[in-house]
């Protein structure tokens, strides 16, 4: 996939070792594999990472099933010492309607992508506050002026 995002020519793997050429000099590309969305995999994983995810960091999967939830348990090893919480379990809930009941009747305790027409109740519940937070989403629209079809 990033080969078709990016000006990339040409991508090959050897062990370890992974060869990115550019179609031209672009010094964006290190900053451009360092985003949050990519992903850095083991090659010598034996599991599909779509159905087996390969978590790292301060929690370890405990559970998931595919496209509704994956539990997660604090790794008491981490670097950093041992996570706040022990367990956290995440949901994922496509209508976000049913996200905001959810968060009012308290089954949940966090939710994101709250609908526009929910965020006035929300602020005016006592026990519940919103956080505004700019996303990493970018939307481009990009004119091919050259083309004169």
């Amino acid at each position: 996939m990033v080969k078709y995002s990016l000006p990339i020519s040409s991508i090959t793997a050897k062990g370890q070792k992974l060869t990115i050429k550019t179609n031209s000099a672009y010094p964006e590309l290190v900053s451009e594999l360092a985003n949050p969305f990519m992903a850095i995999y083991d090659t010598d994983a034996k599991s599909d990472v779509n159905q087996t995810p390969v978590g790292t960091g301060p929690y370890q999967i405990k559970d998931y099933k595919q496209s509704r939830k994956i539990s997660l348990s604090n790794f008491k090893d981490y670097w950093q010492g041992k996570p706040k919480l022990d367990h956290i379990t995440v949901t994922y809930q496509e209508d976000g309607n049913n996200r905001v009941r959810n968060l009012e009747s308290q089954k949940d305790d966090l939710i994101t992508d709250v609908p526009v027409n929910k965020v006035q109740d929300i602020e005016n519940n006592q026990n519940l506050k919103v956080s505004k937070e700019s996303g990493f989403r970018t939307s481009l629209l990009m004119y091919n002026h050259t083309n004169k079809k």
